[in-house]
């Protein structure tokens, strides 16, 4: 593995990442980015993924107690039902389904 001496970024062949990938996991978990090269020419960056939008304002939200989460599965808000008025969203489906299927 060779670094870059300007950051904290690694560069990898790719037999040497098929063989250590865990290792290079390990490093990506850490918040390091890996470049992937063949022939000594970067093809690939592999970074640390990226918290999926809205999770913050969840963990915010179960910090403040508005909502309750065990840690297994989508936090629980409020735990009466909504009612929604007007057709099945399925029925809309498939409706709209028959429709672009009946123009051809």
């Amino acid at each position: 593995m060779k670094r870059r001496a300007d950051t904290e970024q690694a560069g990898v062949g790719i037999r040497e990442l098929k063989a250590h990938l865990s290792r290079y996991l390990g490093l990506v978990k850490e918040g390091r980015a890996v470049y992937v090269t063949e022939r000594g020419k970067a093809v690939a960056q592999i970074l640390p993924a990226r918290p999926e939008p809205g999770t913050e304002a969840m963990q915010d939200l179960v910090r403040k107690g508005i909502i309750h989460w065990n840690g297994g599965g989508p936090p629980r808000g409020a735990t009466r039902r909504i009612r929604a008025r007007g057709k099945l969203t399925s029925r809309v489906v498939l409706e709209m389904r028959r429709e672009s299927l009946s123009r051809y």
